[in-house]
């Protein structure tokens, strides 16, 4: 009896090896098959649209004190400056190709004009600025005074009711000496959706304050502030600790202040407020 008993148990030790050996080496060849996991990749910031949200602000700022539309604004700060990358922009902050001098300041650089519609390579002097917004205001005032021989020569781009009666003025007044800048300022408008910043924005205001990012900040970064739609998280506020900043422009929303700041004269983006000491002013 005790014989059985043993024959029977080894029999079903041998049958549960051979059916879980082969499983296990299934499981093991299923589970190499399969491709490693990695970290994933950080989400790649759309530096054109991050460009744009740097502008607007300003930008629907100086329309309620000029009257220059902000898609027009943008649009040709894209254009003149290749969002921000050309050398021009680079060296003197001049975001729309301005000739001539500010305030004694220029640089001199290689440009290409039509003259009878052939493109010439000529070198030129081109108007120096501190920052990007100091070209914005310029550009502005530009479109305001109008030139030395004509005062009233941007006139219509002012009266103009969209962009693209603007656009149009600009041409027709030679702005550019391109025969195709009205129609390329359009199609940047409309690709970018840029007329949705034409009109005056009572929460935004243009300061000038000094502080510095608080060392318990846990805020962050944003091309614009957060609570607007399609804002683009930027950074950390921890890599700001310890710089001084300027803050340029101020947003209100219900309770939510938010600011936006500069370093060393370049644009980095909004904050929320609590995340800012002000320093008072001397």
């Amino acid at each position: 009896m005790a014989r059985k008993k043993l024959k029977k148990r080894r029999l079903l030790i041998t049958l549960f090896f051979i059916v879980s050996i082969p499983l296990a080496f299934f499981v093991l060849a299923t589970t190499l098959s399969k491709p490693i996991e990695t970290a994933k990749e950080p989400e790649e910031i759309d530096e054109q649209q991050v460009f744009i949200d740097s502008l607007s602000g300003h930008a629907q700022i100086l329309y309620e004190k000029y009257h220059v539309l902000p898609s027009i604004t943008i649009a040709q700060a894209i254009l003149e400056s290749d969002w921000g990358n050309s050398e021009l922009a680079a060296q003197a902050n001049n975001l729309f190709g301005v000739k001539g001098n500010y305030k004694g300041h220029h640089v001199t650089m290689e440009t290409d004009e039509f003259e009878k519609g052939e493109r010439k390579t000529i070198r030129a002097k081109f108007r120096k600025y501190s920052t990007f917004f100091e070209s914005m205001d310029d550009h502005a005032q530009l479109f305001v005074r109008g030139t030395s021989w004509n005062k009233k020569k941007y006139k219509p781009v002012l009266d103009a009711g969209d962009y693209k009666e603007a656009a149009t003025a600009l041409q027709t007044a030679g702005y550019a000496t391109d025969p195709d800048y009205a129609d390329k300022l359009s199609t940047i408008v409309e690709k970018y959706d840029l007329d949705a910043y034409d009109e005056v924005n009572p929460s935004l205001k243009s300061v000038d304050l000094i502080g510095s990012i608080k060392g318990s900040a846990v805020q962050d970064v944003w091309s614009k502030p957060s609570t607007d739609e399609r804002s683009i998280r930027l950074t950390s506020a921890q890599s700001y600790i310890g710089k001084d900043i300027k803050v340029v422009s101020k947003k209100q929303k219900g309770q939510s202040v938010w600011y936006q700041f500069q370093i060393d004269d370049k644009l980095i983006g909004w904050i929320d407020d609590s995340a800012v000491e002000i320093k008072e002013a001397t």
